[in-house]
């Protein structure tokens, strides 16, 4: 029986925080027995003892245990697009808002796949080696609390594969095969993140992705080049609309930001 999803309150979100700069490695357990107890316990010095620490209302029923993600984890992204698909599937009802939410994302970082998948997951990273005290609560706020697409972990896995699903409404390609590509290359779909406003389009993502990948510029996955490239499509966004083109002129204007095509010949699509 999988647990049911709720999000955390207002005041259960500002405990994590703190127990986060105190306690950082009550977050990293296996499981969240400790965490919830802390939590517990502090609530008991608020003016309100009895303040709830989560909604009254089910946010979601996953349709799938999440712990098939901890009895699967690995160290890195190499695992990233599968898990990205598992993790969607298993929260069909949640919606874009809620995966925006720090307290929907606390609650399932927390109370779903909890601390050995999160610190399996970024185990390869500086700050999970670091001795440091900073560096441990930086940790956990980055990969366990903080909303960012790129680093918060259950964002980041439902995002990879909601702009995959997304993107491939208009493009060549498949979901399957499009998650692949941004899991395997992520400094260019970090790139795309940073471009909010640009790639709200799915006309437009789809179409900068494709021509991307036919270019050879996502799979040398270089920041500067991505970066440079997303630049000059946003200045001509300001002078014209890119969403209202037809597929023809949409892909001539991204052809025409493009670096010099790359040598992809050793990566050839299905």
């Amino acid at each position: 029986m999988t647990e049911t999803l709720r999000a955390l309150t207002d005041v259960g979100y500002q405990l994590l925080r703190e127990i986060a700069a105190d306690k950082p490695s009550l977050f990293r357990e296996d499981d969240s027995a400790h965490l919830k107890e802390e939590m517990n316990k502090r609530r008991q010095h608020l003016p309100e003892a009895e303040t709830p620490l989560f909604t009254a209302g089910r946010l979601a029923q996953p349709q799938q245990s999440l712990q098939v993600l901890v009895e699967n984890a690995t160290k890195g992204p190499g695992r990233d697009h599968e898990h990205a698909a598992y993790l969607w599937h298993a929260l069909p009802t949640v919606t874009a808002a809620d995966m925006s939410d720090p307290r929907v994302l606390a609650s399932i970082n927390c109370f779903q796949v909890q601390g050995q998948y999160v610190e399996t997951r970024w185990g390869l990273s500086n700050l999970s080696r670091s001795v440091d005290p900073k560096d441990a609560a930086k940790f956990v706020s980055s990969h366990w609390l903080r909303h960012d697409k790129a680093s918060n972990t259950a964002a980041r896995l439902w995002w990879l594969y909601e702009f995959s699903r997304r993107t491939a409404k208009y493009s060549e390609h498949s979901t399957d095969f499009l998650l692949r590509e941004l899991a395997g290359h992520v400094n260019f779909y970090h790139r795309m993140l940073a471009h909010p406003y640009l790639m709200a389009s799915d006309r437009i993502r789809a179409t900068v992705v494709d021509v991307s990948l036919s270019n050879g510029l996502l799979r040398q996955n270089k920041t500067v080049a991505t970066n440079d490239m997303l630049r000059a499509l946003n200045r001509k966004a300001g002078a014209i609309s890119l969403d209202v083109l037809s597929g023809d002129e949409l892909r001539q204007r991204v052809e025409g930001v493009m670096p010099p095509k790359a040598d992809a010949s050793h990566h050839p699509p299905p």
